[in-house]
C-alpha cells in the first residue's frame, strides 16, 4: 500500500467540549454486539469511565489497554522504542468480538498504524468488529483528545492535557486502504469534523 505523508499540526479551531454528535456508528455497533452476544471487547483508548460504562454492559468481558498513555510515555523517553507498545497487545488469536481503536490511528505513523491493524486482524474473531474514529485536520486542538460516549449514543470530544502525541491527518480513502484487511460496513462524516468508521473482519481472512 502506498505510504501517505501526513503532516503534524497544532491547529486549534474549536474547544474539544464544543464538539459533540449523535453517533450513528455507536448505535450500529451496540446492535451488532447484542446480536452476536459479544464475549470480549478490547478498548485501546484512554481509560475513561464513560466509555468503560458504555461497553462493559455490552460484553461479558471488557479489556482496557490505554495505548494513548503508553505512547505518550514511550515517545517522551530518552530513547523511544515503539516495539514496546506492541507488548501491550499480547493476546491469543481470534480472541475479541470487537476492538475499539477510537482515534488512535490519528496519532500513529503509517508504519505504526499498519502494525496495529495487522495486530487487530490477528486478535479479532472472524466477523469481529473494529471501531475507528478520526477527526478532520482543521478540528485538531493543541492537546491530545479522547472521544467520550454516552448512553444516548453521543460522542463528545474531550481534552487530554496530560498527553502529548503527534497528529497525522489521513483522508477517508487512506484510512480505508490502511484497514484493507477489514471490510468497511459503516462510514459516517459529521459536519463538525468527526468521522466514524466501523469495519468487520471476513470469515476467511488470514
Amino acid at each position: 500500500m502506498p505510504q501517505s505523508a501526513p503532516q503534524p499540526t497544532d491547529t486549534l479551531s474549536l474547544k474539544p467540549e464544543q464538539v459533540s454528535s449523535a453517533s450513528m456508528v455507536l448505535q450500529q455497533l451496540a446492535g451488532r454486539l447484542q446480536q452476536q452476544r459479544a464475549d470480549k471487547i478490547l478498548d485501546v483508548g484512554p481509560a475513561y469511565q464513560e466509555n468503560i460504562n458504555f461497553f462493559a454492559n455490552r460484553a461479558k468481558q471488557l479489556y482496557v489497554c490505554d495505548l494513548f498513555t503508553r505512547l505518550h510515555q514511550i515517545k517522551n523517553t530518552e530513547k523511544p522504542s515503539n516495539t514496546q507498545i506492541w507488548k501491550e497487545l499480547e493476546f491469543p488469536s481470534n480472541h475479541f468480538d470487537c476492538i475499539n481503536l477510537w482515534g488512535l490511528l490519528d496519532h500513529l505513523t503509517d508504519e505504526e498504524a499498519l502494525k496495529i491493524v495487522q495486530r487487530c486482524k490477528k486478535l479479532v474473531k472472524p466477523y469481529g468488529l473494529v471501531l475507528v474514529i478520526a477527526i478532520e485536520n482543521a478540528l485538531h486542538p493543541r492537546n491530545s483528545t479522547l472521544f467520550a460516549s454516552s448512553p444516548e449514543y453521543r460522542l463528545t470530544l474531550r481534552s487530554l492535557p496530560h498527553i502529548q502525541l503527534p497528529f497525522f491527518y489521513r483522508p477517508n480513502r487512506e484510512l480505508i486502504s490502511l484497514l484493507e484487511p477489514f471490510k468497511p460496513i459503516k462510514i459516517f462524516r459529521h459536519h463538525n469534523g468527526i468521522r466514524e468508521m466501523l469495519f468487520q473482519r471476513s470469515a476467511h481472512s488470514r
